[in-house]
């Protein structure tokens, strides 16, 4: 796979190939585009690509169109593990924010619960039915309302809930009656009619327009008192108050189509009262609406039947739940024939349900033993990896029905940890992320998985753990190996691992990348496990390297004793050589600022050694080579790898200046963060330029001022 860039942000141009299947492991430094790359990505493969975005506007010609494309798509996600992912990740409830999908989302469990969801399907429609939810969503509003209580006679009465909507309507509504049959008795047979309201309104407004007083209804001439009653009772109708309590009667009547003649009596009786509705005798509606709500129960249970929460005793008394989900038709006496077809319909269901119950209890007995394997699996992978990686936490998992929930303890303790963003440090937290990331790749097909410099912040053991379970061990349930893998980094030993461990280079499952940029151009160079040697092999290479010029020889040859022996013979004489401190015609030991000459013999022995990798040569006509100025610019500006370019600055800046304050700050510059002073184990070879573009131009503005300043005398 190709990504081909123009003119998007940092980067003017550049083509990136990743090979499908293996990790490929882009190394180059910071700011050079890689996380543009990724974003472009990212975009191109969810088919959110906008040219327009203001994080894809070119930098370097404004007036330019982004352009970007792969040409092959064979990704239908992208995951990426990044700073955004760790910050936003981890939750108080549930460490992996969707444990259940990450435990649970596995093909051969899916079927199994497909399996039993099949034997329960007909049961479970039967009970869905549109009359059989209309039903108890219509009484299950009413019941939240209505409560009883029984006085000192033992009588149930009416206890509204004021909280409610329905209870605070149907309170209201019997104080705007009584209000309405007060001032307007002879409008009485209209009482909580609100089509009739909106009837009077229309008339009234006719009225209003034509500025008559004539009914347009009747064509009687109306009184000024029979104006003032249209008027008042078209406000009631205008207020939502009276519209909402006027609703909330008809959801109370609603109830009235499922029941017997007896409940619907009393349920009329409630709503056309016009005492106070805690004098209303409601033993009778409570005894029906209890048996309704018996009844009603009954279908939910079949409602809630979850495969998957079912525990050893669920399973034992299932059978039984379905003998008693019955329901009593003899209840519903009077109601539809629909409402009568519907619970006939639910009841054959759970007969023809009880004929499979031996079936089903194995299905659900399969179920709850692979359920067990899986949760344990799953925390088994985050505490093995955990204990490898020396971070004292575990995890245990809580799961029911189609919920999981993966908490945090310390190790030994028996108490959650509850905000895991405060307690863990930031190097805890991005390894439980990155191994929660890692089981999620895992669960997903034909996903290209990108991990943004997941390791260059750990140490050498944890760096290890998380190499050994991400890319290894494909016991640790967390292998990615065979997947499509861009693996960005800036940290030279985060690269190193891929050659250098037999296991990670086992196997042709890793390309590596030198990625670098000049000028905005992306460039791309291939990285083998020769690229890539010991130290000290490496310094005496290019030591020895008779194409390379003098002074990079010399200083390649001087971090070759370092690494070998720092305080010999030989790196002295180098040292003294290139830095030249004690202004002698010959090498000097420095120690405490003082200077100590090598003697003859030492001398000889020295540059005996050294004319086998240098040539022929001795300490003044080795210093008088490096110590022309003028040449060395020359070397410079003829040189075209950046890395030897930066150790010709290096020799010119400490040959023209000493202790000039400004320019031993820019020395100390270059030398501390870009002459690597034998650092690391193993080194990379000098053909990849990773010096970043703005370090070179630094050097040639110092270099441009030296040159112009040695002209000038």
């Amino acid at each position: 796979m190709k990504i081909t860039l123009k003119n998007v942000a940092s980067i003017r141009k550049g083509t990136v190939q990743i090979d499908e299947g293996k990790i490929n492991v882009l190394y180059g430094a910071n700011g050079i585009g890689k996380t543009t790359l990724i974003k472009v990505l990212k975009e191109i493969i969810e088919g959110t690509f906008d040219q327009n975005k203001e994080t894809f506007k070119p930098l370097f010609n404004l007036n330019a169109i982004p352009e970007a494309n792969i040409d092959k798509r064979n990704f239908s996600n992208i995951l990426i593990f990044n700073r955004d992912y760790v910050d936003n990740y981890l939750y108080k409830d549930d460490l992996a924010n969707n444990s259940y999908a990450l435990i649970a989302k596995t093909s051969d469990f899916e079927k199994q619960i497909q399996s039993i969801n099949e034997i329960l399907d007909k049961a479970k429609q039967a009970a869905n039915s549109s009359i059989l939810n209309s039903l108890i969503a219509d009484f299950d509003n009413v019941d939240t309302a209505i409560k009883f209580k029984e006085n000192k006679k033992g009588i149930a009465k009416f206890v509204v809930n004021l909280s409610s909507k329905i209870g605070k309507a149907c309170k209201d509504c019997v104080k705007k009656e009584i209000k309405l049959t007060e001032n307007l008795s002879r409008y009485s047979a209209f009482k909580g009619i609100l089509n009739w309201i909106d009837w009077v309104k229309s008339g009234i407004e006719i009225v209003d327009k034509s500025n008559e007083t004539v009914c347009p209804f009747c064509g009687k001439n109306l009184t000024d008192q029979e104006l003032d009653d249209v008027k008042y009772i078209t406000s009631l109708g205008t207020t939502k108050s009276f519209q909402d309590n006027e609703k909330a009667r008809k959801q109370l009547l609603s109830l009235n189509k499922y029941s017997n003649t007896n409940i619907q009596a009393v349920i009329s009786n409630f709503c056309e009262n016009k005492d106070s509705i805690s004098n209303i005798d409601a033993s009778g509606l409570k005894n029906a609406l209890d048996t309704i709500r018996n009844e009603l129960q009954k279908i939910k249970d079949i409602h809630s039947i979850a495969p998957i929460s079912a525990s050893d005793v669920e399973r034992s008394t299932l059978i039984n739940r379905f003998e008693t989900a019955k329901i009593n038709l003899d209840v519903f006496d009077g109601s539809s024939n629909e409402l009568s077809a519907a619970l006939n319909a639910y009841n054959q269901a759970l007969l023809d349900l009880k004929s499979k119950a031996s079936e089903l209890l194995r299905e659900l007995g399969m179920l709850n033993y692979s359920k067990k394997i899986l949760v344990n699996k799953f925390k088994n992978t985050i505490n093995q990896f955990l204990q490898l990686a020396g971070i004292p936490y575990e995890t245990y998992v809580d799961m029911r029905d189609d919920m999981a929930f993966t908490h945090l303890r310390y190790k030994g303790s028996s108490n959650d940890i509850i905000d895991t963003k405060h307690t863990l440090s930031y190097g805890e937290f991005n390894a439980i992320a990155l191994c929660l990331f890692a089981l999620e790749a895992t669960k997903k097909e034909k996903s290209l998985i990108v991990l943004d410099d997941p390791i260059s912040s750990y140490d050498s053991e944890k760096r290890a753990a998380i190499l050994i379970s991400l890319f290894c061990d494909e016991k640790t349930g967390l292998c990615l190996k065979g997947r499509t893998i861009i693996v960005l980094t800036h940290d030279f030993e985060t690269l190193v691992p891929f050659f250098k461990w037999p296991k990670l280079n086992d196997g042709n499952f890793v390309s590596a990348w030198h990625i670098s940029s000049k000028s905005g151009e992306l460039s791309q160079e291939f990285v083998n496990a020769s690229s890539i040697k010991n130290t000290a092999v490496l310094e005496k290479e290019c030591a020895v390297d008779s194409s390379l010029p003098l002074i990079v020889r010399i200083v390649h040859l001087r971090r070759y004793y370092q690494l070998i022996d720092c305080d010999g013979d030989e790196y002295q004489y180098l040292s003294c050589l290139t830095h030249d401190d004690s202004n002698h015609e010959v090498p000097s030991y420095k120690q405490d600022n003082q200077f100590t000459p090598m003697s003859e013999d030492t001398i000889k022995k020295v540059e005996n050694e050294f004319s086998t990798m240098l040539g022929k040569g001795d300490f003044t006509f080795w210093k008088d080579k490096i110590g022309k100025t003028p040449e060395l610019i020359e070397t410079y500006e003829q040189e075209s790898n950046k890395y030897n370019k930066l150790i010709i600055a290096r020799q010119i800046i400490s040959n023209q200046f000493k202790k000039q304050p400004k320019e031993e700050l820019v020395k100390i510059y270059i030398t501390e963060t870009y002459h690597v002073d034998a650092e690391h184990i193993f080194g990379f070879e000098n053909q990849f330029d990773n010096v970043p573009d703005y370090i070179m131009a630094f050097c040639d503005e110092i270099i441009k001022d030296i040159k112009k300043s040695l002209e000038n005398q």
